[in-house]
């Protein structure tokens, strides 16, 4: 620890988003400030820890920003609560990424969809999901439901095909290329 740093002790679990590290941070020892180090939670391994930050900025960075394309006339409601009604698909809701972006877009205030397998249907529905859609049973895409953000965590859905799912002004992202 620095002279400086007044929120940690030495022997604090911690876990960290490390900027400029190429190939991520995963050390047994590494140097970061202390606004990039959290404490870690109690109930979580070194090992889960690990992959929280980069999956967590992933989903809050895809969906504050979709959300914000899609109330343009109110650039931070995301960010207040403030988005009753507007509708938000997950695709690959159980995963790394998707956990977290079910539960970011919950508390951003919209209703959420999640596109899991019934396996992960109870810790979608857990997360915030207020529907489900098992994604070996029906195809998301070709229901009458319209969203105004679809988040294509798994990537294997192409925009053509989720196109029919949006509504006139809503915005589709992915993770993949």
């Amino acid at each position: 620890l620095g002279d400086e740093v007044r929120g940690f002790e030495v022997g604090d679990r911690v876990f960290a988003m490390l900027d400029g590290v190429s190939g991520g941070g995963y050390a047994e020892y590494a140097v970061a400030g202390e606004g990039a180090v959290a404490p870690m939670p109690e109930n979580h391994s070194f090992e889960q820890a690990a992959g929280v930050p980069l999956a967590a900025l992933t989903a809050v960075q895809a969906i504050r920003d979709a959300l914000r394309e899609v109330t343009r006339n109110a650039p931070h409601a995301c960010d207040t609560g403030q988005l009753e009604r507007r509708r938000v698909l997950i695709n690959g809701a159980s995963g790394g990424v998707g956990t977290f972006a079910v539960q970011f877009a919950k508390i951003s205030g919209a209703e959420v969809t999640a596109v899991c397998g019934a396996e992960s249907a109870a810790l979608a529905r857990e997360l915030g999901a207020a529907h489900v859609v098992d994604y070996k049973e029906e195809d998301f895409a070709w229901h009458q439901e319209r969203y105004d953000v679809i988040f294509d965590v798994v990537g294997n859905r192409s925009f053509g095909v989720c196109k029919r799912a949006l509504r006139a002004a809503g915005v589709y992202v992915t993770t993949e290329p």
